[in-house]
């Protein structure tokens, strides 16, 4: 349960071609975005394998803000075209190389990162942490970044990327209901509404009852409408 906390959401975004993708995210988050691929493969008289970034355009804005887009299927699908399968696998970086998201095909992975482990996330829900500070902050971040991207909701994970139900689906052509609905039927009992959970009824929501590891959730949906104050 050490696991770290991902956050993925469903987008809109325009992902017909790199440049178009940069565009529309230049507008979106008002900056200049540097796209392009990482030269990771050699491909005789293309690529050596530098590691290094290869610039294939830049939309410009009026800032001094500058992120770097990658796509990271660039070379693949050149060395072999054959397996272009039709899926995307993109890389936002900031303006200080820091993780913003990685985007597929229906799907954004959200950069930011939880103050604690997956553990910890979910002692909010079994009466073991009453500090929400910290948690209502990263959910504002990543309601912040999910609207941005046009999705009104996102789905935490830790638990279940072991068995990398979750990762195959984001990084094949799965939209963000059927990731949704695969891990609610795979995990019925460990998969936690949370606004449905922190919300004030007649008769209040029971603790999570937790006796062992296994117990604890694998996952959990937040549609951004209950946060719960400090006590």
């Amino acid at each position: 349960m050490s696991a770290d906390v991902t956050a993925i959401f469903s987008h809109n975004l325009n992902t017909n071609s790199l440049q178009e993708l940069a565009a529309e995210l230049s507008e979106r988050l008002e900056v200049t975005i540097n796209y392009g691929y990482q030269d990771d493969l050699i491909i005789e008289g293309f690529s050596n394998q530098t590691f290094e970034f290869v610039s294939l355009g830049k939309i410009v804005r009026g800032t001094d803000y500058e992120y770097r887009l990658i796509d990271s299927k660039y070379l693949d699908n050149i060395a072999d075209p054959s397996k272009n399968n039709g899926d995307i696998y993109y890389t936002l970086d900031d303006s200080n190389d820091d993780l913003v998201c990685f985007i597929y095909k229906h799907i954004a992975e959200s950069g930011e990162s939880y103050s604690s482990n997956w553990f910890s996330f979910c002692r909010h829900f079994t009466g073991e942490a009453d500090y929400w500070g910290s948690f209502n902050m990263f959910r504002n971040q990543i309601q912040n970044q999910a609207n941005l991207m046009g999705s009104d909701a996102a789905l935490y994970y830790g638990g279940c990327s072991d068995d990398g139900l979750i990762v195959l689906m984001c990084e094949g052509s799965a939209t963000f209901h059927e990731v949704y609905n695969k891990i609610k039927e795979v995990y019925p009992d460990r998969f936690i509404n949370m606004s449905e959970f922190l919300t004030e009824q007649p008769d209040p929501i029971p603790l999570l009852k937790i006796e062992s590891a296994e117990d604890y959730p694998e996952a959990f949906y937040d549609d951004f409408k209950v946060f719960r104050e400090e006590s």
